[in-house]
């Protein structure tokens, strides 16, 4: 049967649930890394990553009209010198205040990154927030307030932050992207009758002629160009510390980008990134990139990467990405189209090898956290130079801290049976490795597409609507369970040897399982999210197939308080990824738009998040401690020292929150 049961009870359509408790993730090992530095590496990482810091603004800004108001509120609210004030003013109620705080802070704004879906406060009283926007808020209206005040405890108001159901209206959501009060019908009616174009870097505003679209650069009034301008000095002195002559073109595209606007300028800062390949200490990534906050999946969200090179590490993925033929001519991408046979594979050069970093995060600014990428976007620049892979390394011994390794382990433990821990805990840094290199080193770079459906620079992710990023992360984790125990791997120096190969071809799927699929949705509380939606289709798949099941934790009676999903049959499992890959990269080469809505229709409604079995999932992850998220200890950085500031508890930390996050 379908994961999709007929009974349903409502409980998914309210505000995300505030933890007790946020994590403050120690900044002690960034800092060392970056005290190993040469003096003028050191300069470099500087302004790339104040650089960084300037543009967070830009991301709070996207998420909602109120949000840079508040975000400054907030701050202020908790600094060295009001602190007291604050605590003493919401008494007992001080602890929620500092949860949302630093959930808001980490979000970039009051909606979940997962699920799209904000927080509100329950044990704060309007009243006292009242007191807390006079006391700290500069210049706020009646109008403001009283909006701000909604959003922060009307579990009613601007509950999402974009349309995620066909039934959800944009006005009725918060997201900043479009101007308040435009709706999907005027939108979609100027887009058919092409009285407006939707690039990377634009906010959808109204204007006398009808909608138009707000061009993001230095020229832009308020605090879009204001940032900019920062980001932008920032870069030119970057450039000047920079040894690599592709980077130093990079740079000068992406300023220019800052000034014109013009996507043809951000296309040639990414293929200048491309061509850097590994070859700097110090990569960076910036721009409006993706585009998973845009309902229509065209708006790009303001993203910033700076990462440390491993360079004995990255090897490891390099070896991979040489053996992308040898996976590309595994890939099921054989059709019968129009009685004739066409296989919409890669054909790559002898010498290929796409660039394949594996870096530690100095800074990450990003809607979502990412584990890796994989960039640049644009179709024809992927076909004509190639892509780049970054995955995430944890900082140097991260994954043997005690508290870190007790935390997967309770995630395991909620999520599979018991007699699956043991291996999935032996093989938990291998198998996630290798999904992820899979995922973004060959996944992301597989197949083509029918040139007859696409025109020259289309986007297939985009061309395809709102599903189309959905279809495409998906298709990336499909590439790394249908090859996640592939001999090859072994040969290429991933896998450590047969004996490990074989364990991890039961593994891989039970750590899928548990930990992409059940532990996603448990922690996001929602089918929202644009990974987390493929999954569920997969998932709806194999159960169709009985390749998976609902068994005991314990292996007794299966009740609502102990069943977890795990895989009944491996090879059926496998047999549904391999035919649902070929179906993903089907519907993607043939533009195949009404197939790809009824597929997602059938297999991934989310609706489905209020059955039972959704809130037996999210019920389990209520005291996972992993879930109640995290935030990153703050850091003050120059050109020749860096220092970890605060304690390492939210109290601890806040008064740093003000200078960290650019509160003004």
């Amino acid at each position: 049967m379908f994961l999709v049961l007929l009974v349903s009870i409502a409980f998914g359509a309210g505000p995300v649930s505030l933890p007790d408790n946020v994590r403050v993730e120690s900044s002690e090992a960034r800092v060392k890394l970056w005290q190993k530095l040469p003096a003028n590496e050191k300069k470099l990482a500087y302004e790339l990553i104040q650089a960084a810091r300037a543009g967070r603004s830009l991301m709070y800004f996207e998420s909602h009209r109120h949000a840079l108001t508040i975000r400054d509120v907030l701050t202020r609210s908790l600094t060295s010198k009001k602190i007291g004030g604050t605590k003493k003013l919401l008494g007992q109620n001080f602890n929620e205040y500092l949860v949302y705080t630093a959930k808001f802070l980490d979000n970039y704004g009051p909606y979940d990154m997962r699920s799209q879906i904000k927080a509100v406060l329950t044990k704060v009283t309007q009243e006292q927030m009242r007191e807390v926007l006079k006391l700290h808020g500069r210049e706020l209206t009646a109008a403001n307030e009283k909006e701000i005040l909604a959003l922060m405890f009307d579990p009613t108001q601007e509950l999402k932050r974009k349309p995620v159901d066909s039934s959800d209206r944009l006005e009725e959501t918060g997201g900043n992207l479009y101007e308040k009060g435009i709706t999907k019908e005027e939108v979609n009616t100027a887009l058919e009758q092409k009285k407006i174009e939707i690039p990377l870097n634009c906010r959808v505003v109204r204007s006398e002629a009808g909608l138009k679209c707000e061009i993001h650069t230095v020229k832009t009034p308020g605090i879009i160009g204001e940032k900019l301008r920062l980001v932008e000095s920032h870069l030119i002195k970057a450039k000047s510390h920079s040894k690599s002559e592709h980077q130093k073109a990079q740079i000068d595209h992406f300023i220019k980008y800052l000034h014109t606007g013009d996507e043809k300028d951000f296309r040639a800062f990414n293929i200048e990134w491309l061509k850097d390949r590994t070859d700097s200490t110090l990569d960076v990534m910036i721009g409006w990139v993706e585009t998973y906050d845009d309902f229509l999946n065209r708006i790009g969200s303001w993203e910033n990467y700076v990462l440390l090179v491993d360079r004995e590490v990255t090897k490891k993925s390099a070896a991979l990405a040489k053996n992308a033929q040898y996976f590309e001519n595994l890939m099921p991408y054989e059709y019968m189209v129009e009685g004739e046979k066409k296989a919409y594979r890669k054909t790559f050069a002898p010498d290929y090898s796409p660039p394949a970093i594996m870096g530690y995060y100095f800074e990450e600014v990003s809607s979502i956290r990412t584990g890796g990428f994989n960039l640049p976007n644009f179709e024809d620049i992927r076909k004509t130079d190639g892509f780049k892979n970054v995955i995430r390394l944890p900082f140097p011994g991260q994954n043997a801290d005690p508290e870190a390794k007790a935390m997967r382990e309770q995630v395991v433990m909620a999520f599979t049976t018991r007699d699956r821990v043991k291996d999935m805990m032996d093989l938990y840094e291998t198998g996630t490795l290798i999904q992820t290199l899979l995922h973004e080193v060959i996944g992301h770079g597989s197949g083509i597409v029918d040139p007859v459906k696409y025109a020259d620079g289309v986007d297939p992710s985009i061309a395809l609507g709102s599903l189309g990023a959905s279809l495409e992360e998906e298709r990336a984790d499909l590439t790394g369970l249908v090859f996640g125990s592939d001999p090859k791997l072994v040969e290429a120096g991933v896998v450590k040897d047969e004996a490990e190969r074989l364990r991890l071809k039961k593994t891989s799927w039970d750590l899928y399982l548990a930990t992409s699929f059940s532990a996603a949705v448990s922690r996001a509380k929602s089918l929202n999210q644009t990974h987390v939606r493929g999954r569920f289709l997969l998932m709806n798949k194999l159960l169709e197939a009985k390749a998976i099941g609902w068994e005991s934790q314990d292996g007794g009676t299966v009740t609502g308080g102990n069943q977890v999903l795990v895989v009944k049959d491996y090879g059926k499992a496998h047999e549904v990824a391999v035919a649902l890959l070929s179906e993903l990269q089907r519907i993607k080469a043939l533009r195949e738009e009404g197939a790809l809505k009824a597929l997602f229709a059938k297999y991934s409604p989310t609706e489905a998040i209020n059955e039972p079995w959704a809130k037996i999932l999210i019920d389990r992850g209520k005291d996972i401690a992993f879930f109640r998220g995290y935030i990153d200890q703050p850091w003050r950085i120059d050109k020749h020292r860096a220092q970890a500031l605060g304690e390492r508890t939210l109290e601890g930390a806040a008064p740093y929150w003000a200078e960290f996050y650019g509160a003004k």
